[in-house]
């Protein structure tokens, strides 16, 4: 009986601080297989605080997962990440634009683009809006990490990070054309 007693408070105590717990740190996920063979997440850490100054180690966090659908899904359900990076096939299965930020106030002046897997219609106001972005070689994280990329790695905002403005003020930086 003692044992049960110490089981239930235990299991209330971990609950209880697992559902406190706020996390003020800012999630940048990696699903690509590319990008993961070619550079580390030291090196993409070094990248984005060098792009973005103003962010300490303990403002964000870099990870690396396995390029596989499955785990994808798994970190999307489970409302994980506030800016994602993926392999372009990998899109089909996020492009609702009910639960993805719109990109295009970051997007500005860029117009190469293609249309038809990065824009979808806004449901609210009819509007079409891009929800991702591929990446490209004149972009300054490409360019800062010294990689050249065959396939093509799509990066967009979750609409359930709780940092959407932080998310797209370092996905602008991080996609600054550069020639």
């Amino acid at each position: 009986m003692g044992k049960r007693i110490c089981f239930i408070i235990v299991s209330l105590v971990i609950g209880l601080t697992a559902c406190g717990a706020e996390d003020d740190t800012l999630e940048i996920l990696f699903f690509t297989e590319e990008l993961s063979a070619l550079t580390t997440e030291e090196q993409v850490s070094e990248a984005v605080q060098k792009m973005v100054p103003e962010l300490t180690n303990e403002d964000f966090s870099i990870t690396f997962h396995a390029a596989m659908i499955e785990k994808f899904s798994l970190e999307i359900a489970a409302q994980q990440g506030d800016i994602i990076f993926a392999d372009e096939h990998f899109l089909e299965a996020t492009m609702e634009s009910a639960g993805i930020h719109p990109l295009d106030e970051i997007l500005q002046g860029t117009s190469d683009i293609p249309e038809e897997l990065y824009q979808q219609q806004n449901p609210s106001t009819g509007e079409l809006k891009y929800y991702a972005i591929p990446m490209t070689e004149n972009m300054t994280v490409v360019k800062n990490l010294d990689v050249e990329l065959v396939e093509t790695i799509s990066t967009f905002i979750p609409a359930y990070t709780n940092h959407k403005e932080l998310s797209m003020e370092v996905l602008e930086k991080l996609i600054e054309q550069r020639s």
